[in-house]
């Protein structure tokens, strides 16, 4: 049913109010930080974001995706900036708004930037946006990382074969909140990799693969998974 205008408008108005509101709100937290000052870290919340003694500011590492606490590695990446900076004084640059009304920021422990460090150890992963100053620090630092197996890049979370269950072939990814399913025989299954650290998983049938919220793609348009052949 289609609304008359007189009751659209308000409803718009309404909507813009909130926008310009929220974008206020997030602006006064920006300017809250001031570049030039050290914050205590009280609480780490995971592997890439934590909260601050001042005015309890949640903030989250720029660029870097470390895996969720239910995933391989995901407590392990929390315990890992944990030892680097709960207590600790740091100092930011680089702050911007993020999703959800967080600070991002590059986050550093005297001349340490942690960002770097959380990648380069292997405890995240590098996502994609340069810094502005050194575009290809992070990146770098994921390479060797990758190059070295270390943590989320390791054989345990990285894999393009089930190294436990060899029988278990069909292959589930989460890209960008989609979950999707490949099987031998589908178009990009030799290319696709897996990533635990990233909630992907191994299925050993289409119905369980199913079950747990994956689809099948266009890719195996046609296709289907006969385990008694492979």
């Amino acid at each position: 049913m289609k609304l008359p205008k007189n009751r659209i408008y308000p409803i718009i108005i309404s909507l813009l109010t909130l926008a310009i509101g929220y974008l206020g709100f997030i602006q006064i937290k920006l300017k809250s930080i001031n570049p030039a000052e050290t914050y205590k870290v009280i609480k780490v919340l995971d592997g890439d974001s934590f909260i601050t003694e001042e005015q309890h500011q949640n903030i989250r590492l720029f660029s870097v995706q470390a895996p969720e606490l239910k995933y391989p590695f995901g407590e392990e990446s929390k315990e890992f900036l944990t030892s680097k900076i709960l207590g600790k004084e740091v100092y930011f640059k680089h702050i911007v708004a993020g999703k959800y009304g967080r600070i991002m920021a590059l986050v550093y422990l005297d001349d340490l930037l942690i960002n770097e460090v959380m990648v380069r150890q292997g405890f995240a992963d590098y996502n994609g946006h340069p810094i502005k100053e050194n575009p290809d620090l992070l990146k770098n630092a994921e390479k060797l990382a990758r190059e070295e197996q270390l943590g989320i890049f390791g054989p345990d979370s990285t894999q393009t074969e089930n190294l436990d269950n060899p029988q278990c072939t069909i292959k589930g990814n989460i890209r960008r909140g989609k979950k999707t399913y490949l099987f031998p025989g589908c178009r990009s299954y030799t290319l696709t990799i897996i990533e635990k650290h990233n909630g992907d998983q191994w299925f050993c049938s289409e119905k369980e693969a199913k079950k747990a919220g994956f689809i099948k793609p266009a890719a195996c348009y046609g296709k289907s998974f006969k385990p008694d052949e492979n």
